[in-house]
C-alpha cells in the first residue's frame, strides 16, 4: 500500500467524503491502496473557519500527525481547461461536485487524484509524514468505517474484510 501526507483540513476532508479527488502538481501511474496520512502542519487550519469548510468540518476532530483514512486510487488525470470548466460548471448544478471543486486546486497542468472506497479510519495511527507517494503497511486490527454503508470492518493488511471479500467495502464511494 501507498501513503500520501496531507495538511489538515484536507486530510479530512478525504475521510468524511467531502474531497472526491486530490490535487496536485505532479501525477502517479500507482492505483491501489492509498493511506490518507494529515501532516503535522498547521498551516492551512485558518481556512476551518471559511466557507465552505466551516460547515463541512463544524464539530469533527483535526488529527495531526496520524493516517486517518484508506482509500483506492483509481485515477490520476492531468487537468485541461476544458476539464476544469467542465467541472466548473457541473459544481454550479452538483452540491457534490461543488465541494470537491472548492476542497481543490483545479488547474490546467495540475493532477486530479480520483479517490474512492474511502473509510475513515476508527481509531487514526500515529505516523511521520513525508513528502511524495511512500510504501507503508496498514497495521493488523486496524477498523475503519465505510463512507458509503456505515459498517464499521476491519481492514486487514492485505485490505480483505474479515469477511472474506477483496478490497475494500464494495459499497464504498
Amino acid at each position: 500500500m501507498k501513503i500520501l501526507t496531507l495538511y489538515e483540513p484536507y486530510a479530512t476532508l478525504i475521510a468524511t467524503g467531502a474531497k472526491i479527488h486530490e490535487t496536485r502538481s505532479w501525477g502517479t501511474s500507482y492505483r491501489g491502496p492509498i493511506a490518507i496520512h494529515a501532516g503535522k502542519s498547521t498551516a492551512d487550519l485558518g481556512l476551518c473557519d471559511l466557507e465552505p469548510y466551516a460547515t463541512v468540518l463544524r464539530g469533527l476532530p483535526l488529527t495531526l500527525g496520524s493516517v486517518v483514512a484508506i482509500a483506492h486510487l483509481t485515477a490520476c488525470v492531468e487537468m485541461t481547461h476544458e476539464s476544469v470548466e467542465n467541472l466548473r460548471r457541473l459544481s454550479k448544478e452538483d452540491a457534490r461536485a461543488r465541494l470537491d471543486y472548492a476542497f481543490g486546486a483545479w488547474e490546467p497542468g495540475r493532477f486530479a487524484w480520483k479517490l474512492e472506497k474511502v473509510h475513515s479510519l476508527t481509531t487514526p495511527i500515529p505516523q511521520r509524514g513525508g513528502q511524495g507517494l511512500r510504501d507503508w503497511t496498514l497495521p493488523a486490527d486496524t477498523f475503519g468505517v465505510c463512507l458509503k454503508c456505515r459498517q464499521n470492518v476491519r481492514l486487514e493488511p492485505e485490505l480483505q474484510h474479515a469477511s472474506g471479500a477483496k478490497g475494500l467495502c464494495e459499497g464504498s464511494l
